[in-house]
């Protein structure tokens, strides 16, 4: 137990060092947000209770490089609460104007939520890149309006950015296995893969279609694994499926395909 978490502590401190390269995982990056408003915090509350739109923030410094309108919003379910201080984020830096940073133009930050180590997301995804395709991930410092918020888990945003860069297209299948209107205790929509039939309507309030064209590929993954199992092998990367599975399993990952609500996948 002692060498576990001595080992996290060492993993944790060797990436509090500077550097330029957004998802270095020697690094902690530095974002500093700004908005014109006060009520920042409120207006953010706002959003994430109705529309869940991005509100402008009148700059975004990364490192030290400035982004001037920018979209911001909160995140999450379980790990966003109005009534706290440090809630996750979602910059999305082109909602406005056409930035990029590195090429990146979507940052994901993870508040730690139940995890006092402060390892548990960044050392996960190390680990599961060994076996397949996963996003980068390392730390930042946030601030909003020249106040630290804190320390939060900065990883790579799964996007057709992502699947252009680790599968060589960007243009196939692209859906999101969260239900638009969220999942949670009373929802009985879940993402599940279930066969509901050839009707795609079935499935538009499970699934989050992200590509102009995909409910027939979803409808054919969904028979296959249900009725025509000797067929998965042709539509399946069943090893990095089960290696998935084990992951999710061994690391307790339970707001995934094998939790209860199967989904964020």
């Amino acid at each position: 137990m002692k060498k576990t978490a001595f080992t996290a502590i060492t993993f944790l401190f060797s990436l509090l060092t500077f550097s330029q390269s957004f998802y270095d995982e020697s690094t902690v990056q530095d974002i500093r947000i700004t908005f014109a408003q006060n009520n920042w915090d409120a207006l953010l509350d706002a959003e994430k209770a109705t529309t869940e739109n991005y509100i402008m923030a009148t700059s975004v410094s990364i490192n030290g490089v400035v982004y001037d309108s920018v979209g911001v919003k909160y995140k999450g379910n379980s790990t966003y609460n109005a009534n706290q201080v440090k809630n996750p984020w979602h910059i999305e830096l082109d909602t406005y104007k056409d930035h990029k940073h590195e090429n990146y133009t979507d940052i994901k930050l993870s508040n730690v939520y139940n995890d006092p180590s402060f390892v548990r997301e960044v050392l996960s995804y190390k680990v599961l890149r060994n076996y397949m395709d996963t996003p980068l991930s390392n730390y930042a410092n946030v601030y909003v309006n020249g106040t630290l918020i804190g320390l939060y888990s900065n990883s790579e945003s799964v996007s057709k950015k992502f699947a252009n860069s680790r599968f060589g297209s960007k243009d196939n299948t692209y859906i999101k296995c969260n239900p638009p209107a969220g999942a949670g205790p009373g929802s009985s929509d879940y993402p599940n893969l279930v066969y509901l039939g050839t009707d795609s309507t079935n499935y538009y309030a499970k699934y989050e279609l992200k590509s102009d064209f995909g409910w027939d590929e979803l409808i054919h993954l969904c028979d296959t694994l249900n009725n025509h199992t000797t067929a998965i092998e042709k539509i399946l990367d069943v090893d990095r499926a089960l290696w998935m599975l084990a992951f999710n399993n061994v690391l307790v990952n339970l707001d995934s395909y094998s939790g209860e609500f199967a989904q964020n996948y």
